[in-house]
């Protein structure tokens, strides 16, 4: 493991040093099988092979009207990979792109978040993403049809998310950490 974390950071320092253009990673992410790793610019998402450093595929955000806003990647935040790394959501202002790994083709996009998304995370079936914005709100999405399946209150903010390895449990931090039954979206008492 700690060779792969030194060739991650190698691989990544490489690729700022060989770019001719400054470049800013705004996020990363590494697949749970240690294979891949997203790196978010300003620009665009690029995936890399871990081992050997190529490239496997580059997405740019579909450009938009919106606001007169023409910019790829403005606004972008969190990613992460599905559990088999066939997949990446990310998210961009208020926007859930789901691409595909291998061409970086768009193969879906979720629209209706109120505001901007700060976290996000995938359950490890990978049918149900998990979201936060500033609004102290959880929102659930089925990730193959799209449908909003719901939320979930927390009393602050939420910073963090993670799902349980069975993703029977989601576990959302911000001042206080709250885990949540995924079967009934109530809240559980530790």
């Amino acid at each position: 493991m700690r060779v792969l974390y030194f060739f991650i950071i190698f691989l990544l320092s490489f690729l700022l040093l060989s770019n001719s253009t400054a470049l800013e990673f705004l996020n990363l992410a590494l697949s749970e099988n240690g294979t891949r790793v997203a790196v978010l610019t300003f620009t665009n998402i690029s995936v890399y092979d871990v081992y050997t450093g190529e490239s496997i595929s580059v997405f740019t955000e579909p450009r938009t009207a919106e606001k007169g806003e023409d910019a790829l990647m403005r606004g972008a935040g969190p990613l992460t990979f599905s559990t088999d790394a066939r997949s990446i959501a990310s998210s961009h202002r208020n926007r859930i792109y789901i691409w595909e790994t291998a061409t970086g083709s768009l193969i879906g996009m979720l629209d209706d978040h109120p505001s901007k998304i700060k976290v996000l995370t995938l359950s490890p079936d990978n049918t149900i993403l998990a979201t936060a914005s500033e609004d102290w709100r959880v929102r659930l999405w089925h990730i193959n049809t799209g449908c909003y399946l719901g939320s979930l209150e927390h009393p602050s903010a939420v910073n963090a998310l993670a799902f349980s390895p069975d993703g029977k449990i989601l576990a959302s931090a911000g001042a206080d950490i709250h885990l949540w039954d995924m079967t009934t979206h109530k809240r559980l008492y530790i």
